[in-house]
């Protein structure tokens, strides 16, 4: 897999998965709601770095972070925010393995007031492993 397959895969994941609020995607056109919670979705991929000993069947590591930012109206609470998370995380934990990809820990950061939103950034881990 390349790092674009990663991306897609984990993409597709989170579109099968949670079809509760709308969700922006890096670099691709979105309407911000006004009134209602919505989430920012980024994957980045730190590093690759090949583990198989054998040269005929060659095995890559790839590792990487989904970072999830969660946004509420303000003077709301956290609790939206925290219950959307889990939510999240849930999908990460209960999927486990998806098309090569191994979901690892979560954590949630609260990140306060953003640009008129509470936000709330949730970062899971992962690997991928690919065969080559």
């Amino acid at each position: 897999m390349s790092f674009s397959q990663h991306r897609r895969s984990i993409e597709k994941l989170i579109q099968e998965q949670f079809k509760i609020l709308p969700i922006a995607w890096q670099n691709a056109p979105f309407r911000k709601p006004t009134d209602r919670p919505w989430i920012r979705v980024s994957v980045s991929n730190a590093s690759t770095t090949r583990v198989s000993i054998n040269v005929s069947k060659k095995v890559d590591r790839t590792v990487g972070l989904i970072q999830i930012q969660v946004f509420t109206p303000l003077n709301h609470g956290s609790y939206d925010a925290d219950t959307i998370s889990d939510t999240l995380a849930k999908i990460f934990r209960d999927t486990g393995i998806y098309e090569g990809i191994t979901f690892l820990d979560s954590n949630l950061i609260p990140a306060e007031d953003t640009n008129g939103w509470y936000m709330a950034i949730l970062n899971t881990e992962f690997w991928a492993t690919d065969f080559h």
